[in-house]
């Protein structure tokens, strides 16, 4: 099978930086359109929807379960043709469309005093979007998915407005804006792609699109779960702890979008890589942009207290120090993140599930059981313990894995020779 051409023209790094800028410029955008919509709504009502489209946010990852991570993996290795890829996608969409409309005829049935059937359109449009952008991530596309983020959410931005000018209610304004961005953006990723790239969406019978994809869907499923910090947190320490944490935890969130971008950018040149001697020496010219991310980290661990209290008043003055560990925490999870998609992109995704699981467990083990006598602090040196962990397993799992890596080297470097050979005796 023939390897997808990765276009070299732009670095690793161009592209990390630009899908960094999109997806910080995205979700600014978002946050405009959350707060027009509660200013507008009152709390109750805008709760209920904004579960509802926390819900179907979710139930994306579920529907997915690692088939994007995993077809951009193969795509760009060439292992998976675009025949193949077409049927597995269509697959997944007609399954997906299926379980989303029960959800729909369920919830307006059993819950008609909830929001929940919104879920459903927010993410059917969201999987297809995501689905759609594959294609353009295994051929090393990351500046035009940028273009495709930046396209989705002003489209929703547009639309949001015209709906309210037109006299629609926001809540309703807000999924339908959402639904509309990601049908437009994956209709863009369509076009954006290279005839040669686009899967074949012809579908004679369903095939099983979840196929090899399970390690790489447990691994993601259990990385959504870590958000069940903050429940157990609150379980065992109480609201007022998980109120406190939660108020700053996810402000590390724009600390990881230099090391998520550049994960996303490196991972088809990882996987296409003949070995893993080449796919470090194509990561590592750009691994200077981790060291910026890292350098931020440090920087607003130093500050944390006076920042929380700039932004939160005295009455958060509790959530500096947690701060203070969460940014002390990201640098393990700056290095975690890289070093994560480098092992699944060179095929260790089994173990790598395994090692996020057990992460997870981990995690909310150490919540439950120091949240009741350190209260938010308790979360916060467990998530700290948790990259430390995952960190350390990564590694031995490299150093485990490096004989495996240098035969591969071997392997190649034997057949270059013998090939060689081969040629000068017939000539």
């Amino acid at each position: 099978m023939i390897r997808p051409k990765v276009d070299v023209r732009r670095s690793i790094g161009f592209q990390a930086i630009v899908l960094a800028g999109s997806t910080g410029t995205a979700q600014v955008i978002m946050a405009v359109l959350y707060i027009v919509a509660a200013r507008t709504t009152n709390p109750s009502e805008f709760g209920l929807v904004v579960t509802a489209l926390a819900v179907g946010t979710t139930a994306v990852g579920f529907l997915d379960f690692g088939t994007n991570s995993y077809w951009t993996r193969e795509l760009a290795a060439g292992r998976l043709s675009t025949s193949q890829h077409g049927k597995r996608l269509i697959s997944k969409l007609l399954y997906s469309a299926i379980a989303l409309s029960l959800w729909s005829v369920a919830t307006l049935v059993l819950a008609q005093s909830t929001s929940l059937w919104m879920a459903a359109p927010v993410a059917m449009f969201l999987l297809l979007n995501q689905s759609f952008q594959v294609p353009l991530r295994s051929i090393g596309r990351g500046d035009l998915i940028a273009i495709a983020v930046l396209f989705e959410k002003a489209v929703a931005g547009g639309v949001f407005i015209a709906l309210i000018t037109l006299g629609i209610p926001p809540v309703s304004s807000l999924w339908l804006s959402l639904s509309t961005g990601g049908l437009f953006c994956a209709l863009l990723c369509w076009w954006m792609t290279p005839p040669s790239s686009r899967p074949a969406l012809a579908l004679l019978r369903t095939t099983n699109p979840w196929s090899k994809s399970g390690h790489y869907g447990i691994a993601n499923v259990a990385l959504t779960a870590q958000s069940l910090d903050i429940p157990a947190l609150s379980m065992f320490g109480g609201a007022a702890s998980a109120g406190i944490y939660a108020a700053v935890s996810r402000w590390i969130q724009p600390m990881t979008l230099l090391a998520s971008a550049f994960s996303s950018a490196s991972a088809p040149h990882i996987a296409r890589a003949q070995n893993s001697q080449v796919a470090w020496r194509a990561a590592r010219k750009s691994i200077w942009l981790l060291w910026l991310a890292i350098g931020l980290c440090i920087i607003i661990a130093i500050f944390a207290p006076a920042i929380v209290e700039l932004l939160l008043g005295p009455g958060y003055a509790g959530s500096g120090h947690v701060l203070r560990v969460l940014a002390l925490s990201t640098v393990f999870a700056i290095a975690n993140q890289p070093l994560f998609v480098f092992l699944q992109a060179r095929g260790f995704d089994k173990p790598i599930a395994a090692i996020t699981l057990s992460s997870v467990i981990v995690q909310l083990g150490l919540v439950a059981t120091l949240s009741g006598s350190l209260h938010e602090m308790g979360a916060a040196l467990a998530f700290l313990c948790t990259q430390v962990f995952l960190l350390t397993s990564m590694g031995i799992l490299l150093i485990t894995k490096l004989g495996q890596m240098r035969n591969e080297i071997d392997a190649e470097q034997e057949t270059t020779l013998n090939n060689r050979s081969s040629y000068h005796r017939g000539n």
